[in-house]
């Protein structure tokens, strides 16, 4: 019971989890897609969704209600299996970009992928032993995800340099202005600063 609460397995997966997952997800996906151009517009900052007419507080209310939600039925039933929410989304970034429409169920769809590679791992790593699931993903996630992170750093001081004139261009969205004014990215934000002069 230890190791399959540390570690997750899907061991003790069977019609009744999938069925009462399933109802959650048919339950609360919706929702979550009904908001997805909100979400994209809170990826480039507070005070420009709330300019689009976003209500910020309601909206992460309800995004952390559900995802909250569908995180403590899977947990219940499989353990906790760790980096499978945090490389699932990156991978689905690189291929989709940051509109939520497309970016959210390519999440779960990468992170099913590398959730079944895992299992299959798992089962055929050593001959009549099966490996915890959250053991595979440890090793193979832990490095990808650092990967990543040195990725975003480096990006961040290069997009700090960049000068953009009449549109910018921020984690993959396009805005337009009608005017010949400079802006540049700030590292480590989303959003435009203006007039800033770069020594």
């Amino acid at each position: 019971n230890i190791v399959f609460w540390l570690f997750g397995s899907l061991a003790r997966s069977n019609w009744v989890s999938v069925t009462v997952t399933l109802v959650i997800l048919i339950i609360f996906i919706p929702y979550i897609i009904k908001d997805s151009w909100k979400l994209t517009a809170l990826k480039l900052g507070e005070e420009n969704a709330i300019g689009l007419g976003v209500d910020v507080k309601q909206l992460r209310f309800q995004a952390l209600l559900a995802v909250s939600i569908i995180t403590g039925i899977a947990v219940s039933f499989i353990g906790t299996i760790g980096f499978i929410g945090l490389v699932g989304p990156h991978i689905a970034r690189l291929a989709v970009g940051e509109d939520q429409r497309y970016y959210l169920p390519a999440s779960g769809v990468f992170g099913g992928i590398i959730l079944s590679l895992a299992s299959i791992i798992s089962k055929i790593i050593v001959p009549g032993m099966i490996f915890p699931i959250g053991i595979i993903t440890s090793v193979v996630g832990g490095p990808f995800f650092l990967f990543f992170i040195f990725a975003k750093k480096k990006n961040n001081r290069l997009t700090s340099k960049k000068i953009v004139k009449g549109n910018i261009k921020i984690n993959g969205i396009k805005l337009e202005f009608s005017n010949e004014q400079e802006y540049i990215i700030a590292p480590q934000k989303t959003q435009a600063t203006k007039n800033i002069p770069i020594k």
